[in-house]
């Protein structure tokens, strides 16, 4: 869904670095490419496939109804949750979403995807859609020829559909002003003559666009992903494990699943769907460069994925601690640093998903 401009650029730096390393190094990294690669579908799917359904149907429909106030979509999950994948995903499987061409011989994409920029305010996310959509951006633009600008150009170019991720940047300006204008902006690209639907998705604090603005409440409809509990998923977990192990990296899986260890390995990733796949993959990883056991995750290759993900200290890895428990969710204890070679104030905490 995403072009990128330097995809040659990027081809030619990389194929310089793969031809330096050995058939067996890129062969593993194939794999793990094809692995990383699989998606792994869930209940989740069917929810947003009914509430872009929703959408669909507001956007076709030739009377207005109640239904049709429902032209914003806001999908809310933390770090780690899995969301880009999710959207990715089923992004990619509505042909509606797809660039065509036209009956003028155009090439038009009915969906424009960016992240909302930081700071957020209103003048900056109307630039950042129109450099998206490829229109020459001048930097002396006003708020309002901004806006203009933005909303004729959806028109013009036939987009009907906006995807801005990263949209909890829109509440967290300390300008409640400038907050409450960007809400009036999105309820602006709903309402006018040209039909968008938008799609805000982000971490928390975005679930305040809602609460905040009861005009913003009643024009969305609201998809919350919510943290894996074990007593709830314990089979989706169980399945998680073997589809990625078995399935898609075709190895074996020792005999260790127990109720604890899938205790740890949701408590490791905090709750977090998309950070536990990542955990089982980085163990496959382990797997596949463990010299001696190279066809068979067991254990030990999650011990291993754990500390390679959090950098934690060898005795703090939650994989090896009894207390475990005790340990907040996806936290891991860094190692001081060595004098002379950065700060040494002692640990620091980092949890897994989060960005130093």
């Amino acid at each position: 869904m995403h072009d990128n401009p330097h995809r040659d650029h990027i081809h030619e730096a990389t194929s310089r670095v793969r031809a330096t390393m050995s058939p067996g190094v890129v062969a593993r990294a194939e794999k793990m490419a094809e692995i990383n690669a699989q998606y792994i579908p869930t209940v989740r799917d069917k929810i947003l496939n009914a509430r872009l359904d929703s959408l669909f149907e507001s956007l076709v429909a030739t009377h207005n109804s109640e239904m049709d106030k429902k032209r914003i979509l806001i999908i809310l999950g933390e770090s780690g949750a899995g969301k880009s994948r999710l959207l990715d995903h089923n992004f990619a499987q509505r042909e509606a979403f797809q660039p065509y061409v036209d009956s003028y011989g155009t090439v038009t994409r009915p969906m424009l995807r960016y992240n909302a920029p930081q700071p957020c305010t209103p003048k900056m996310l109307a630039l950042e859609g129109l450099d998206k959509l490829g229109y020459p951006v001048e930097g002396n633009l006003t708020e309002a020829k901004a806006w203009q600008l933005f909303r004729y150009q959806l028109m013009v170019r036939k987009t009907l559909f906006v995807h801005i991720d990263e949209a909890q940047h829109s509440v967290m300006n300390r300008d409640k002003d400038i907050v409450q204008k960007v809400s009036d902006g999105f309820k602006n690209l709903v309402q006018m003559q040209w039909p968008v639907r938008l799609m805000l998705s982000g971490v928390s604090p975005l679930e305040e666009l809602v609460l905040r603005d009861k005009q913003i409440k009643e024009r969305s409809l609201v998809i919350q992903l919510d943290n894996i509990n074990v007593e709830r998923h314990k089979k989706l977990i169980q399945s998680v494990l073997e589809t990625v192990i078995v399935d898609h990296a075709s190895l074996d899986l020792d005999d260790f699943v127990t109720d604890e260890f899938l205790d740890r390995l949701v408590h490791s990733c905090g709750g977090s769907f998309g950070s536990i796949i990542q955990m089982i993959r980085t163990a496959v990883r382990e797997c596949f460069v463990d010299p001696d056991q190279p066809d068979v995750v067991r254990a030990k290759h999650f011990k291993s994925a754990y500390q390679s993900i959090s950098g934690c200290a060898p005795l703090e890895n939650l994989f090896v601690r009894k207390d475990w428990a005790k340990l907040d969710p996806g936290l891991a204890s860094l190692p001081p640093v060595k004098p002379g070679k950065g700060s040494t104030d002692g640990t620091m905490g980092l949890r897994y998903g989060e960005r130093p």
